[in-house]
């Protein structure tokens, strides 16, 4: 499996309190959630199983309040899966992804492809 991405910068961190989770952290095809305060893991999350293999995945994942991760691959598909890692549903937006995504207000997720279309779910 092949995950690609930028690590997670310092600002992103700032201004949780706690006992909040830390912004999730890619790395060698599995999502880790961990509190800032002791940097324990949360939950682990086998991300192999969404890909072929030929495309890896360059964006990161993002998760919502009850725990459902949304990730974009280089497929073009947005993947969301449930708090306990289960493929909820798979949408197809055309082309590649390489941004992460966004959470909006009112729940929803929010994604541009390589062709500068905007996919929202949820």
């Amino acid at each position: 499996c092949r995950l690609r991405g930028s690590p997670v910068s310092a600002s992103m961190s700032r201004g949780l309190r706690s006992n909040e989770p830390a912004p999730l952290v890619s790395s060698a095809c599995s999502a880790t959630s961990s509190t800032r305060l002791t940097g324990q893991v949360i939950r682990r999350v086998n991300l192999s199983a969404l890909h072929d293999g030929r495309d890896g995945i360059w964006s990161s994942p993002v998760e919502d309040r009850s725990g459902r991760l949304y990730i974009g691959m280089l497929d073009g598909t947005i993947h969301g899966l449930s708090a306990q890692g289960t493929v909820e549903f798979t949408v197809e937006t055309g082309t590649q992804i390489f941004a992460t995504g966004a959470l909006t207000r009112d729940g929803g997720y929010v994604v541009g492809n390589e062709a500068g279309v905007l996919t929202r779910v949820g």
